[in-house]
């Protein structure tokens, strides 16, 4: 069990490196403006490893990677029930849920994220769920929800964690200025 977990945590820190490198920003063709400033969140649940990674690129309008921020948590292992009991919710429900994505840490991250979004004047949340590899991964973009700049982002999520990236469902938030004059 040692050398799986050793050898997921080595997967997901190559990864990692390569969100995070200049190699992994992504940028705009000759001639095609910079998108503006936004704020990149990755998340992958993984209930195989029992794992969830977390990840926050923020990323200037200049598209240079400029901060970043990252998670990745494996729980302690409590006892073989749980993870039986997990096992048997997760294919009773047909979704992907880990022990990870329930600890008190994971939750915080994630309502934080919710939050953001939902406050947001542009966003945009892409998600898929493999139930052959039994992961979630979401790509929240907080600052843009221009279709080119989410599709750049979960297509370099794709590369990096091996999905298929036109499985991918989003939904866009756009905040509606109620005391603008209507034409």
């Amino acid at each position: 069990m040692n050398i799986i977990l050793t050898f997921f945590r080595g997967i997901l820190a190559a990864n990692i490196a390569a969100l995070i490198s200049p190699a992994g920003a992504q940028t705009s063709p000759p001639g095609e403006s910079p998108h503006p400033a936004m704020t990149v969140y990755v998340q992958v649940s993984d209930a195989r490893f029992d794992s969830y990674l977390f990840f926050k690129k923020e990323m200037p309008a200049d598209n240079k990677a400029d901060n970043s921020d990252e998670l990745f948590y494996i729980p302690h292992f409590n006892s073989k029930e749980r993870e039986k009991e997990l096992a048997d919710w997760r294919r009773r429900f047909n979704s992907i849920v880990s022990a990870a994505t329930l600890s008190e840490r994971v939750q915080r991250r994630m309502s934080q994220i919710r939050e953001e979004f939902s406050r947001a004047e542009s966003a945009a949340e892409c998600w898929q769920v493999d139930h052959n590899r039994e992961r979630r991964i979401t790509i929240t973009v907080v600052g843009s929800d221009s279709e080119a700049a989410i599709q750049n982002e979960y297509r370099a999520a794709s590369r990096d964690f091996s999905a298929v990236p036109n499985r991918f469902t989003c939904k866009y938030t756009h905040k509606v200025d109620l005391s603008a004059p209507e034409p």
